[in-house]
Formats: structure tokens, sequence, C-alpha cells
């Protein structure tokens, strides 16, 4: 669920959040053990989240959240992503 206070449409949330869940998925992964795995490797909390937003992007044709960059910055785009990593029980 998309906290309030992010920049990001509601609906680029959801459809960012469903291809990330789909990527760990097709990948035979939960977010707990997507992390785990990253912090094993070495990845930072920051690399982990954009390594699943760039799959996100290139896993369907057209690169679908490619459009973010018109309206949010990176720092917008990453608090997305930290909503939507973050651990869930």
């Amino acid at each position: 669920m998309k906290a309030k206070n992010l920049k990001i449409s509601d609906a680029d949330y959801n459809n960012l959040e469903n291809a990330i869940m789909e990527v760990l998925k097709e990948n035979g992964y939960t977010l707990v053990s997507f992390k785990h795995a990253c912090f094993v490797n070495g990845s930072s909390h920051a690399r982990m989240r954009w390594n699943l937003f760039y799959a996100a992007n290139v896993r369907t044709k057209g690169q679908p959240f490619k459009h973010l960059s018109a309206y949010l910055d990176n720092s917008h785009i990453d608090s997305a992503l930290r909503s939507i990593t973050k651990t869930r029980k």
C-alpha cells in the first residue's frame, strides 16, 4: 500500500510494485530471500532497490517505468522503492 507522502501516482506505484513482485517470483525469490542474497553478496540497500527497479523496467518490452523520470527525480523513485521493498510479514 502506497504511503500518502510519496509523489509517485497511485497507478504507477501499484504497477511498479506488481512488476517487482513478479520479478522476484519469476526468479524464485521472496522479498526477504532476495534481500538476504543481496547483502550476502555485499550489495547495499540502495543497490538492491535499484536492481529490482531495473529488472522490473526491462522485463517488459518498452521499459514501462521510463516515464517516471518525466515527473519524478531519483529521490522520489527511491522513496517509492523503499516503500515497496520494506519487509512485509
